[in-house]
């Protein structure tokens, strides 16, 4: 660095710093100091030496703003040291955060889990979300329509489902369901159940008890039975038919005469003879004015027995026809 030049007064120079007098020398030095441009310039019009110190020259590359020594004499320095301390780690160049903030540990970021609150709520005031957090979301949709017999709603994490979209109370069976699948839920009452098929009927098969007749086949009629179960069973009404003629000689006038046929063996309780007339073979020799009769009865269960009358002398041969009719 040059030595500055040196500047001649004729008379003494008083210096002052500050208002407070340094020195009264003939001559004043004038120093140029680290970092500083020092410009001199003589005006003689003015009688005047001017000194312009300009600082703006760049700070020296080799500072360090960030780092100095300990000093008893500064009150808060920025930092002491080369490595950055409190939480903070790593370098000044490239610091870092400690993993524990206030003794806890900080959480990263991220997507928070997501639950089901209860009901809306308003936030947090001066909070952040954090990815340990679980957010409570409050589904206003209306639960689905219930049926009877649904069950209660499952648990969600161990706890009962409060509010949610898919809810349900546990429901009562259907009452109406109920009734139909009973097999008699009120006394006095028939089920329609027990008709499966066109034309059954029902029949009381005890006191207070009913059973199903199932329909019989065409034709058939219903005939009572003891060893039914109904009491009932469908059947024909007729068991059967037998038909035929008896001949029958007349004897004298005023006088019957009888004949008999043998048929098979029928229930005389439910078995009845049904006369359909008679005819005469030899009528001319009755002559006229001549009144003949006749007439069948059930004698037993093999036998149908004819009379036959005239109102003249016998002689006369009547055919007399029968059905035999045996009901079930």
């Amino acid at each position: 660095m040059a030595t500055p030049p040196m500047l001649i007064f004729p008379n003494l120079i008083a210096v002052r710093r500050a208002g407070v007098l340094i020195g009264t020398e003939t001559y004043l030095n004038l120093l140029v100091g680290t970092n500083t441009t020092l410009t001199v310039t003589d005006d003689p019009t003015n009688g005047e030496i001017e000194v312009t110190v300009d600082a703006t020259a760049q700070a020296p590359s080799a500072a360090d703003y960030l780092v100095g020594s300990a000093q008893a004499g500064l009150s808060a320095e920025i930092v002491v040291g080369a490595t950055p301390g409190g939480e903070l780690g790593g370098t000044w160049a490239s610091p870092t955060v400690d993993a524990v903030h206030s003794g806890s540990a900080h959480p990263t970021g991220g997507t928070p889990a997501v639950g089901l609150g209860v009901a809306g709520a308003a936030g947090v005031s001066a909070s952040f979300l954090r990815v340990d957090d679980t957010l409570l979301v409050f589904d206003t949709t209306l639960p689905v329509a219930e049926a009877f017999g649904d069950a209660g709603s499952a648990t969600l994490n161990g706890a009962a489902i409060t509010a949610r979209r898919d809810h349900r109370h546990a429901m009562p069976a259907d009452p109406v369901t109920a009734h139909v699948a009973a097999a008699d839920p009120h006394v006095g009452y028939v089920l329609e159940s027990l008709i499966d098929a066109k034309g059954d009927l029902i029949a009381g098969t005890a006191a207070d008890a009913v059973a199903r007749l199932a329909v019989g086949a065409n034709g058939l009629a219903l005939v009572a039975d003891s060893a039914a179960a109904t009491g009932l069973k469908w059947g024909s009404v007729i068991k059967s038919i037998q038909q035929g003629t008896i001949a029958v000689t007349t004897l004298a006038s005023g006088l019957e005469a009888t004949a008999t046929a043998t048929i098979t063996s029928v229930d005389t309780t439910k078995a009845y003879v049904v006369w359909q007339g008679h005819t005469v073979a030899d009528i001319d020799s009755a002559g006229t004015g001549v009144t003949l009769a006749s007439r069948v009865t059930l004698t037993n269960a093999t036998t149908v027995t004819a009379t036959g009358q005239s109102s003249v002398a016998g002689g006369q041969t009547l055919t007399v026809g029968y059905v035999v009719v045996e009901f079930s």
